[in-house]
């Protein structure tokens, strides 16, 4: 589906295959379980709405696309999502980013990927690694309450990550900042191996 001209909206968004490409606005709830996001473009989520996003297979961003979160993001499953060529992820404030899967969020071709997080960013599910080979920016909330969110790509930190009783945090790979007005703080693991 390629969508041209001013962004258009829809209320409810079930995608399971294909590709998106263009602006799109969701006013109230999305599920994505297969197929490709393709950009330029944006998929923006509404203040008050929910996106479901099944990782059961790999989930691609591709060239440039951009998803703008102001509502509910629940990620499940245990394929990778892929944010590929300078595609990019925004938590805004005020928005959820649930990462529930013991999964990989990571770009394989192109430039790198970003996640710009301006809100909650929280493991809530999932025992095992939430592994981020993305470029990370956090100027709202970090907070792996359980399992271990890992960061390997780098980035900046400038505000909260608070780690849970049950979860952890590991660095590693390409340098994380942290900067002036960030801190980590909790009683859970936080391991810093490389970076």
């Amino acid at each position: 589906l390629n969508l041209m001209g001013p962004a258009p909206s829809t209320n409810v968004l079930t995608m399971s295959g294909g590709s998106l490409s263009g602006d799109l606005t969701i006013q109230s709830n999305a599920s994505w379980t297969g197929g490709s996001w393709l950009g330029p473009g944006t998929t923006t989520m509404a203040v008050g709405t929910t996106l479901t996003v099944d990782n059961s297979t790999t989930k691609l961003m591709d060239d440039g696309r951009t998803l703008d979160n102001s509502g509910f993001v629940i990620w499940t499953g245990s394929g990778a999502w892929r944010v590929n060529n300078g595609s990019a992820i925004i938590n805004r404030v005020g928005a959820t980013f649930d990462s529930r899967a013991d999964a990989l969020l990571d770009y394989s071709t192109g430039s790198d990927g970003t996640f710009n997080n301006q809100g909650l960013w929280t493991k809530s599910a999932g025992t095992g690694n939430t592994t981020i080979e993305v470029v990370v920016t956090n100027t709202g909330t970090i907070r792996p309450g359980t399992g271990n969110m890992r960061f390997s790509f780098g980035g900046d930190n400038n505000n909260a990550i608070e780690v849970g009783a049950a979860g952890a945090i590991t660095f590693n790979g390409r340098t994380f900042n942290l900067n002036s007005g960030g801190s980590v703080t909790g009683t859970g693991l936080v391991d810093i191996t490389t970076g």
